[in-house]
């Protein structure tokens, strides 16, 4: 299985044998990081054995993946949103804790409703899958609102924990939720454009996205 994995829809060759050799060392990492969690075969985070599921592991592993494994990339944003609360707001973690299976929510400072807009609408270039995207288009608006919660005055998304990882706690502006939040409301509005969405909601979400690096890098480059 392995090794169907590996050699699955053709071989990419650059003519660098080191690379070419770590194209076929990905894939081969990408079929054995998979374990069993809740009755499912799921993403791994890492070569570990615990009983985790970490979406943001999952989108941005996928980001590449959709290169040469849409139907894993299907199979994944669709669990992600099998997980998601009542009111869409989708998973940060699923895991086993203590005598049941339990999710953690990803919050309004939280980087997955950034990577779920960016990788969905990956999947959607490379497939043209219009009839998964719209099922999915639920979850995804609420994770713009969600991203957006956190946008103050001057223009930029402010968190509680630091760019990148979850550690700290000081309310304040971030250059990489900023970031992402621009690459995301893009994507945003092509997914929404590509399922016939309002010609008036779609030019707001691109204006805020032109504004913002201008504002995030003003911001920070004259910071004392």
């Amino acid at each position: 299985d392995v090794l169907g994995k590996v050699y699955a829809g053709g071989i990419i060759e650059t003519g660098d044998a080191s690379l070419d050799h770590s194209v076929l060392w990905a894939r081969a990492i990408l079929a054995t990081s998979r374990h069993y969690l809740d009755d499912k075969i799921v993403p791994m985070p890492c070569p570990a054995e615990y009983n985790f599921f970490f979406t943001h592991d999952t989108l941005v592993t996928d980001l590449a993946a959709v290169n040469f494994d849409a139907a894993r990339v299907k199979r994944d944003l669709e669990y992600i949103a099998v997980h998601a609360s009542s009111d869409n707001v989708i998973p940060h973690a699923y895991y086993w804790k203590d005598t049941r299976y339990v999710t953690e929510f990803a919050g309004t400072d939280n980087w997955n409703h950034f990577w779920f807009v960016i990788t969905a609408a990956s999947y959607l270039r490379h497939t043209q899958d219009l009839e998964t995207v719209k099922k999915l288009y639920p979850r995804l608006a609420k994770s713009v609102k969600q991203m957006l919660a956190n946008r103050k005055d001057d223009g930029l998304i402010w968190a509680y924990r630091p760019d990148w990882w979850d550690i700290g706690s000081s309310f304040g502006p971030r250059s990489y939720m900023t970031i992402l939040a621009v690459r995301a409301l893009r994507e945003f509005a092509f997914l929404s454009s590509a399922l016939g969405g309002g010609a008036e909601e779609l030019a707001g979400y691109e204006a805020q996205a032109q504004n913002r690096p201008a504002k995030c890098f003003s911001y920070f480059v004259t910071l004392p």
